[in-house]
């Protein structure tokens, strides 16, 4: 390894580093200043950057070899739709008349079995195409039914005002996280990765799960634990978007222009 790239990778860890402090400083500050806001910044993110990693993977879909990113990067489309419904939804932001802290908690469940079904299902996409269109067309089927459901009462409650979270909320975050938890076995295994992205993913689903458990204990929709979680979560955002830029974006254009010089080698012979 030359000292430049020594050089390069010391700066991109120092820079990293100051991007964390300044965000921990800026959520704090929102925190001291309203929850709400802080609440509904840390989401927006994260719905900004899911629709992001749907848009880079849907545009370089064909030049996308490993299905597994394309899998879990159209089904953050999804996730991107349950986390602004969550949002707007959320106590105190008035949007959604005739309903209480049930219907936003209900979303972040439906939202947490996208999360891990998606990262489940794609550890078949290893070796295997899946259709985008299909892939698609049956997402959006699935998020109107599950909409539907939480709007029109048919999902099961998952926190009752004066008495908290309920069981079934409770043992969904415990299910989603052992799901998410369950997915880093095969990711580790696979030789399809290479070493810098199973670190990557392996962290984003750890935290991920961190942010799930902490989701567990909270009484009230504005306490610490509550607090903690969404802290968690916006770090996982970071490492997922780490994840498809660095695989959606950069190796695409390597093979892209891989292809490229060997045809042009092929036209010379």
């Amino acid at each position: 390894m030359s000292a430049e790239t020594v050089t390069a990778k010391k700066r991109n860890v120092i820079n990293q580093v100051i991007f964390i402090i300044a965000a921990g400083l800026l959520l704090y500050m929102l925190r001291l200043h309203s929850f709400l806001l802080f609440h509904t910044f840390v989401e927006l993110v994260g719905v900004g950057v899911a629709l992001g990693i749907f848009f880079i993977t849907w545009n370089a879909r064909d030049n996308i070899d490993n299905h597994f990113f394309l899998f879990v990067g159209i089904c953050h489309f999804f996730i991107a739709i349950i986390s602004l419904l969550h949002t707007l939804a959320y106590k105190g932001m008035n949007i959604f008349h005739g309903f209480d802290a049930n219907l936003p908690t209900q979303l972040w469940i439906m939202g947490g079995y996208l999360q891990c079904s998606s990262f489940a299902a794609a550890q078949f996409f290893f070796n295997k195409k899946v259709n985008p269109h299909a892939l698609f067309y049956t997402g959006l089927l699935m998020i109107i039914v599950i909409t539907a459901m939480a709007f029109e009462g048919w999902f099961p409650d998952c926190y009752i005002e004066g008495q908290g979270l309920t069981i079934f909320k409770k043992l969904s975050e415990l299910v989603i996280c052992l799901t998410l938890i369950a997915s880093i076995i095969p990711i580790r295994r696979t030789k399809l990765l290479t070493d810098s992205l199973k670190t990557t993913l392996t962290a984003a689903l750890i935290v991920n799960s961190l942010s799930r458990l902490a989701f567990i204990l909270y009484v009230g929709v504005y306490d610490i634990s509550n607090l903690l979680g969404h802290v968690c979560y916006l770090v996982y955002v970071y490492f997922i978007y780490r994840l498809i830029i660095e695989e959606s974006m950069t190796k695409p254009q390597n093979i892209l222009f891989s292809r490229l010089k060997r045809k042009k080698m092929s036209w010379k012979s």
